[in-house]
């Protein structure tokens, strides 16, 4: 008897004061061993964070704009994403380039954590936009910063 490997997604909340949609599935930290239970670990010694996000489209996605915040003791704050990752998100897609509705696709976050990042608990908000500046989707998930 073979029993299939099903890969867990980790928890994921809707954005804080906003109807944007949601992904259908978020896997933090990588798709094999994703986070199961909040906060979510994010480790200093690796240097980077990754995290993969499916998702579905409901119109034609011609442009791509990545945002992370991070909420912090009642202040929120952007975080700097890779430039490249700024100068072509398309990179960090896997999937159709562009997006047409009904397409399903994920979006690779992978995020610098540098050495002296500060050893805290935060809630983490990625929101994907569009040519249009509108949400594609946007989740929460809570993390914790450790060695």
């Amino acid at each position: 008897c073979v029993i299939p490997l099903i890969f867990a997604a980790s928890p994921f909340h809707q954005c804080r004061g906003t109807s944007h949609p949601l992904p259908n599935a978020v896997f933090f930290g990588g798709r094999q061993d994703p986070c199961p239970r909040e906060p979510c670990p994010v480790f200093r010694s690796i240097g980077t964070g990754t995290t993969y996000i499916d998702f579905s489209v409901n119109r034609q996605i011609t442009s791509l704009r990545p945002e992370l915040r991070a909420r912090v003791i009642g202040l929120t704050v952007t975080h700097e994403l890779p430039p490249s990752m700024m100068s072509n998100p398309w990179s960090y897609l896997i999937g159709p380039n562009p997006l047409q509705p009904g397409n399903v696709a994920t979006f690779n976050l992978t995020v610098p954590v540098e050495p002296d990042t500060p050893l805290v608990t935060s809630v983490n908000i990625f929101t994907l936009f569009d040519q249009n500046n509108q949400a594609i989707f946007c989740y929460e998930i809570q993390s914790v910063v450790t060695n």
